[in-house]
């Protein structure tokens, strides 16, 4: 099986690209950026880093554990410092055009966690004379090996066994509307009830108390940033 990084926000940089074209993206890079600022956010929660609470991103004080991830990692010191951010707020930071502001952890994600996957290993950059840089993965079967853990998920749903992350994932994957773009054993519209309730069962999964409970609301919020996009003024 090909070596897979750890975070929901690289593997789902990783399911948005077309490994047979280039690379390419799947979805516009701005609604990717939307929802790579959501995955940053479902990994500090898995991580038990931070959690919502009245519409607010707090952090945990009592886990203190190095976060690994430098991308993470920057997010988790921007919220410690205050004041907290509001969750609907996060994502729309994240939109690409409000680039020229105040700097925020939130914004550039889609350059950021490519060069963070050409650094781990799993991108190689090739530059090209004429065309700027192109990246590559350097295990062809990487994407392939996601997507088919997320696709196993799906096919066995709700008898077989999956992870909190790859749910989260898989959530992550139906705000985006990516899954239309994938290489699917469903149709679109045979697997969106399955993407739905597994998204809704994700409270009932993680346990009464979990961060990620907020992952269902998160879903919906991203959802209606990406909706912005379509009015927004340039």
């Amino acid at each position: 099986m090909a070596r897979q990084p750890s975070s929901v926000r690289e593997r789902l940089w990783l399911l948005a690209h077309d490994e047979h074209d280039d690379m390419r993206p799947r979805i516009n890079v701005r609604a990717l950026d939307i929802g790579l600022a959501a995955a940053a956010l479902v990994d500090l929660m898995l991580w038990d880093r931070i959690k919502v609470g009245g519409g607010l991103v707090l952090l945990n004080p009592d886990n203190r554990v190095t976060v690994g991830d430098p991308i993470a990692r920057n997010i988790l010191n921007a919220i410690a410092q205050g004041p907290a951010p509001r969750l609907a707020e996060v994502l729309h930071e994240a939109r690409a055009e409000l680039l020229g502001g105040a700097p925020s952890p939130f914004q550039g994600l889609y350059q950021h966690t490519r060069a963070v996957l050409v650094a781990g290993g799993y991108l190689s950059e090739q530059r090209r004379l004429l065309w700027g840089t192109r990246c590559m993965l350097s295990d062809s079967a990487l994407i392939f090996t996601i997507r088919g853990q997320m696709n196993h998920v799906l096919v066995l749903h709700p008898r077989g066994a999956s992870s909190l992350a790859n749910d989260c994932l898989i959530a992550l994957v139906s705000a985006l509307d990516l899954h239309s773009r994938l290489p699917m054993p469903y149709s679109t519209s045979e697997a969106e009830p399955i993407l739905k309730a597994i998204t809704a069962a994700i409270p009932r999964r993680a346990g009464e108390g979990s961060p990620v409970s907020v992952v269902p609301h998160l879903v919906e919020l991203v959802r209606h940033a990406i909706g912005d996009l379509a009015t927004a003024a340039f």
